[in-house]
């Protein structure tokens, strides 16, 4: 038997439902106007809640809210609903930021619950544990592990320096070359090394429900070294594995790198590598259109290299390697995947302050 539709009260006619329906914004308020809409034209319940995706039973809750309390039933009542009222002032938020930098009152490190008991401290008010973590999120806080930073390392404002220093370089080398009415093309690279060898790597993997990950493993202390040079504007990359780390190394994998690159009378590479003492010992030999720029004593932080090695663990992450020969195979084909992949390699290299166009 056909359900017989509900009347609606006359307090709009069909085509002034028609039209708030479409002029309404709000999706909920739009689908109740239109639900009102169809009712008005005929429309059962369970067909209106067939057209709408509502059950039939929402649909009556909507006809009897209009029918008693008229239009003003149909608006979303959360707008007009402040909620309650927050329980730290802006003021106060702006205290808690500036705690937050420093430690709690009750020593270790900043916690859901300790933000909460500053909160109740403030307020006066019993506060639940959970809000901490709420004013926590508000205020924009995230978990992070810190960076290692060493103790020696250069201040914040030292590091501002160098990276100021090493624009003007670049400059530098660009007015000089202009001067003598020569052309030559500038690049700014960065440079590291990796030690890697038979001790293996442990990455976490992803794992599904009822397996438990598992890597063979068998310690043996034996090496190789990547040489790793970037360009982190363009992603360009240049790699070469080695069997140590020595003056001598270093001035063949500078002479391997500059033929591959074109360094000479027409091009110019600054070259960005940290203070390692096979980099900067008196008989390393530097070819011509290399110029060495050296870092600040322990700042990882501004060696854009740094950030390639992840990359590169990939390869060999989780993986018991027998002999050196099959880690050397698997390096090569990781470092010819990596040439390839210089949108990658620049998004993770290229740091805003990099000198420009360089």
């Amino acid at each position: 038997m056909a359900q017989k539709p509900l009347a609606l009260a006359p307090h709009l006619k069909g085509a002034e439902l028609k039209a708030r329906y479409e002029a309404s914004s709000d999706a909920r308020e739009a689908r109740r106007w239109h639900a009102l809409w169809l009712i008005a034209q005929g429309y059962s319940t369970t067909q209106v809640g067939e057209v709408l995706g509502l059950s039939a039973y929402s649909v009556r809750r909507i006809i009897t809210r209009y029918n008693r309390k008229g239009p003003d039933a149909v608006r979303d009542g959360r707008h007009a609903n402040p909620g309650p009222s927050p329980r730290l002032t802006a003021e106060q938020q702006a205290q808690l930021l500036e705690a937050l930098r420093g430690a709690p009152p009750q020593g270790g490190l900043w916690s859901g619950p300790k933000v909460a008991a500053w909160i109740e401290q403030q307020t006066g008010q019993q506060t639940p544990k959970q809000l901490g973590w709420v004013y926590l999120k508000r205020l924009g806080a995230r978990l992070r592990v810190p960076r290692r930073k060493h103790a020696k390392a250069a201040r914040e404002d030292e590091q501002e320096a160098w990276e100021r220093a090493l624009r003007a370089r670049v400059e530098q080398v660009r007015a000089e070359a202009d001067e003598h009415g020569r052309e030559v093309d500038v690049e700014v690279w960065a440079q590291d090394e990796a030690r890697l060898g038979l001790k293996p790597l442990l990455r976490r993997v992803w794992t599904l429900p009822g397996e438990k990950p598992l890597a063979l493993s068998w310690h043996r202390y034996e090496w190789l070294y990547v040489y790793a040079f970037v360009h982190p504007r363009s992603g360009r990359t240049e790699w070469f594995i080695l069997p140590t780390v020595s003056a001598d190394v270093m001035s063949v994998a500078l002479a391997e790198f500059a033929r591959a690159v074109g360094a000479g009378p027409h091009k110019t590479i600054v070259l960005v590598l940290d203070g390692a003492g096979w980099h900067e010992a008196n008989d390393v030999v530097v070819p011509d259109g290399i110029l060495l720029v050296t870092l600040p004593p322990y700042t990882p932080e501004l060696q854009p290299a740094e950030r390639l090695w992840p990359l590169l663990n990939e390869q060999i992450a989780n993986v018991a390697i027998q002999t050196l020969d099959e880690l050397e195979q698997r390096l090569v084909a990781r470092c010819r995947q990596l040439i390839d992949q210089r949108e990658l390699i620049s998004g993770l290299t290229n740091f805003h302050w990099w000198p420009k166009a360089a």
